[in-house]
């Protein structure tokens, strides 16, 4: 069953900043490299779109289970001076593929499942164990010299209020988002939202330069596999647009694509932060940055 979706919007968020983003990157003598895991979900694919035809990177490599379909990548318009690779590795043995997340400067996480695909011992095990296998191999493999330094500063889901966090983190010049989910709540009473909450908790503790996670809402898109249920909600959600805003509760793929590699390119972490920065960007802040 095949859903029409209105990908229409503003791309200012993939171009706005972009000579600002190179010369920082230039400047402190360090190519701009992207490590994405996920890209063949149906919001990966658009990220590593997103990234390719971007030029902002040097270099993009992708790590997934299986071979990357062509049509994912043959449909991003790659500049020439951008590099991509697709490498299969075993997430349960990250610690094999040292050598696949060296070099990098940008992580994207876009892996996971559900609970009725793969029961919830493999929903825990890919939304949970891999993402934070993926975030601390991406860290080990390309941290320099982190330093503790001062209190991390956490944004509000509009980017404009921050609070305090506890706790002293190492600070580093690496930029890594995350997609994650409305709803995330680390003590919530069900396994998805609690799942997601843990995940979000733990990388803060990381010292990321820039953490940035993303809470879209329903995802608007065609996807490969057969979801009736969220077929019927997705067609609803395009009904009721015609009467009421759904910016706050549901968002095409390709714009939130475009909206997490607008984020990384409008606040390059090209050297070290001296106060880590996370930000959550919920379902209607996603769509603000696009404007």
């Amino acid at each position: 069953m095949s859903t029409s979706i209105d990908t229409s919007g503003s791309t200012g968020a993939l171009v706005a900043n972009l000579e600002s983003f190179r010369a920082a990157y230039a400047t402190a003598q360090r190519p701009a490299r992207a490590l994405i895991v996920g890209a063949t979900g149906e919001v990966g694919q658009e990220v590593l779109r997103s990234l390719l035809s971007s030029g902002a990177f040097e270099q993009v490599t992708s790590l997934g289970r299986r071979e990357l379909p062509a049509d994912i990548v043959n449909t991003a318009e790659v500049p020439s001076q951008t590099q991509f690779e697709h490498r299969v590795v075993d997430f349960d043995h990250l610690d094999r593929h040292t050598a696949a997340f060296k070099g990098h400067t940008h992580g994207f996480c876009c892996l996971g499942t559900t609970r009725a695909k793969s029961g919830a011992e493999g929903f825990r095990r890919v939304d949970h164990d891999y993402v934070i296998g993926f975030a601390e191999q991406f860290l080990q493999a390309n941290q320099s010299g982190a330093e503790p330094l001062k209190k991390p500063e956490v944004l509000a889901t509009t980017g404009s209020h921050p609070t305090a966090a506890a706790g002293d983190l190492p600070s580093n010049n690496l930029y890594f988002a995350l997609v994650s989910s409305m709803g995330a709540d680390s003590t919530a009473f069900f396994l998805y939202p609690k799942t997601k909450g843990q995940v979000e908790e733990k990388l803060k503790s990381f010292g990321f330069g820039r953490l940035a996670i993303f809470q879209p809402g329903l995802l608007m898109c065609d996807r490969h596999e057969s979801r009736f249920v969220e077929s019927v909600v997705i067609k609803s959600v395009r009904a009721l647009g015609h009467i009421v805003s759904t910016r706050r509760f549901a968002i095409p793929t390709p714009l939130l694509g475009q909206a997490i590699v607008g984020d990384a390119l409008c606040h390059p972490v090209a050297t070290k932060s001296p106060t880590p920065q996370v930000v959550v960007l919920q379902n209607n802040a996603i769509m603000d940055s696009l404007e």
